[in-house]
C-alpha cells in the first residue's frame, strides 16, 4: 500500500475556486474564495485570517526563486488577510501583489520592477483584487479597473495591444458600449471573475458582462471574436441572461495533462433558482450537455478544429438529460466542472486524464458528455464547499476538512510530492495514511 502525507486544516474552511462564490441558494451574503490554485500556486484562506500557500511556485513567481511547498506553509500572519487570489505568475493576498509584473498586471512598468517578491500594495488597487491569465483586476466603487497584458483586449479599455504598451502599466477601467456607440465606464459591478484571457463582471442587477478572448465563444455573444470592451451574455435567442448569483471560470494552466495546452476556457454560471449555465469551451464535456470530442481514427487533436465552442448558454444536465438542479455553488477548472448540490452531492463533468473528477480513475478520456456524482462513502452528502483548479478538485467537509484530488504534478494538492492522486483523501496531522477506498460513481 503506499502512503500519503496529511492535509487538514484545522480551522473550519469554506472552499471556493479563484472566481467562485457562494450561491444564494445557500448564503444570501457571498463569501470570499478561502481556497484559489494556479498552475503553479495554491492558496489557503484560514478562518484566522491567516494565508498558507503550497506548490512549487517560488522559482516562477520570485526573482530569487526558492523550494517548493509542498505540504501548506504560513505565508501571512493571522488576522492579516481576508481574501486571495492566484493567477498565471502572479497573485493578490487582499490588495498586496506578489509574484512576476512582466506585463505590468501590478500596474508598474516592468522596466521599473520586474518582480515582487513579498506582498506589496501597489496603489491604486484597493480591496479584494483578482489575478488572472498576466492581468490583474480589482473593484472600485461598483467599477472594474485592470492593468496587464492585453493581447485579446483583456483589459477592456476598448482596445487590443500584442505588445508591451506603456498604456497597459496603468490600471484603467474597463469600457461599455454606450447607446450612441461611444465608450463609458462599465458600473454596477458586483463581482470581477477572471478567465484565460477572458474577464466577467457579475451585475448587481444579475446579469454578467464579458470581455476579451473569446476563441471558444467564452464571451457568449454567439460569436467566437475577441472583444475588447465589456458586453453581456446572451442566450442563442438574444435576452439577457438573469438572476445569476455567481460566476467561474478555469484559467488555462498548459501542462501536461491537460489535453492540447493552447487554451482552457469555459464558464459557469449559477442561477438564483439552483440550475447552472455553462458556456465556452467544450471538447472534454465540461458543459455536461451530452456533446463532447472524440477521436473516430487516431486524428491529431487540434482545439481549433475538433473542439465544440459553446457561443450561447445551455444548461448542464445529467445523462437522463434532466438539468442539474439544487445547486449552490461551482466550480470550473481548466478543463472540468464541479457543482455542489443543496445536499452535499459534488456533481462532476469533462475531462478526466488526471482523476480530477473524483472516481477513482486517472484514464485520458474526454467525459461523457454529462454530469455524474461522486458517491464516495467518506464524504457524500457531506460536503458543503467546492473548488477547482489545474486539473484539480477540493472539498470541505462539514467538519471542516479539506479534501482533494487530481493532479499533484506542481504540487497543487497540498500533499506532498507530485503524483497523480484520483482518490479524494482528507488527512489528519502529519502522520503517513493509507491510500482510501476509490469512489465510484
Amino acid at each position: 500500500m503506499s502512503t500519503r502525507r496529511p492535509l487538514l486544516l484545522i480551522a473550519s474552511l469554506v472552499l471556493m475556486s479563484a472566481t467562485a462564490q457562494a450561491g444564494e441558494r445557500r448564503c444570501k451574503e457571498p463569501r470570499s474564495p478561502e481556497v484559489s490554485s494556479s498552475r503553479w500556486l495554491t492558496l489557503i484562506l484560514r478562518t484566522d485570517g491567516s494565508a498558507w500557500t503550497c506548490g512549487d511556485w517560488k522559482n516562477t513567481f520570485l526573482s530569487t526563486g526558492g523550494d517548493p511547498d509542498w505540504y501548506p506553509a504560513p505565508f501571512t500572519s493571522p488576522g492579516s488577510t481576508s481574501s486571495i487570489s492566484a493567477g498565471k505568475y502572479a497573485a493578490y493576498v487582499d490588495d498586496l501583489f506578489f509574484g512576476n509584473n512582466d506585463y505590468g498586471e501590478a500596474g508598474i512598468d516592468p522596466n521599473v520592477q520586474y518582480a515582487f517578491d513579498v506582498p506589496t500594495n501597489v496603489p491604486p488597487v484597493t480591496g479584494a483584487a483578482q489575478a488572472g491569465y498576466e492581468t490583474s483586476y480589482f473593484l472600485s466603487g461598483g467599477r472594474v479597473f485592470a492593468a496587464g497584458r492585453n493581447w485579446h483586449g483583456e483589459l477592456g479599455n476598448g482596445t487590443i495591444d500584442p505588445g508591451f504598451g506603456l498604456s497597459n502599466f496603468v490600471f484603467a477601467p474597463v469600457k461599455r458600449r454606450a447607446p450612441d456607440g461611444s465608450l463609458v465606464d462599465l458600473t454596477g459591478v458586483k463581482q470581477v471573475v477572471t478567465g484565460t484571457g477572458t474577464a466577467f463582471a457579475l451585475m448587481r442587477d444579475g446579469t454578467v458582462w464579458a470581455w476579451g478572448y473569446n476563441a471558444f465563444g467564452q464571451l457568449a455573444d454567439g460569436t467566437t471574436n475577441d472583444r475588447p470592451y465589456a458586453a453581456p451574455v446572451r442566450h442563442a435567442s438574444g435576452r439577457l441572461l438573469r438572476d445569476i448569483v455567481q460566476v467561474s471560470s478555469g484559467i488555462d494552466r498548459s501542462g501536461p495533462d491537460f489535453g492540447n495546452s493552447a487554451t482552457h476556457a469555459h464558464v459557469l454560471a449559477l442561477a438564483r433558482d439552483g440550475r447552472v449555465w455553462g458556456w465556452g469551451e467544450n471538447r472534454d464535456g465540461e458543459l455536461a450537455n451530452g456533446n463532447v470530442w472524440h477521436a473516430t481514427g487516431g486524428e491529431t487533436f487540434d482545439p481549433f478544429v475538433t473542439t465544440l465552442p459553446q457561443t450561447s448558454p445551455v444548461l448542464l444536465r445529467r445523462s437522463n438529460g434532466r438539468p442539474l438542479g439544487h445547486i449552490v455553488q461551482v466550480a470550473a477548472g481548466g478543463t472540468h466542472s464541479l457543482a455542489l448540490a443543496e445536499d452535499g452531492t459534488i456533481w462532476t463533468a469533462g475531462y478526466n486524464g488526471t482523476g480530477q473528477l473524483g472516481y477513482g480513475t486517472y484514464l485520458d478520456d474526454r467525459g461523457t458528455g454529462w454530469a455524474a456524482p461522486i458517491l464516495w462513502t467518506p464524504f457524500h452528502g457531506r460536503v458543503r464547499s467546492i473548488g477547482a483548479g489545474p486539473g484539480t478538485s477540493y472539498a470541505v467537509d462539514a467538519a471542516g476538512g479539506l479534501w482533494s484530488w487530481g493532479f499533484k504534478y506542481n504540487g497543487g494538492l497540498c500533499l506532498g510530492a507530485p503524483y497523480i492522486d484520483p482518490d479524494p483523501n482528507v488527512e489528519s496531522g502529519r502522520s503517513p495514511q493509507n491510500f482510501v477506498t476509490a469512489p465510484r460513481r
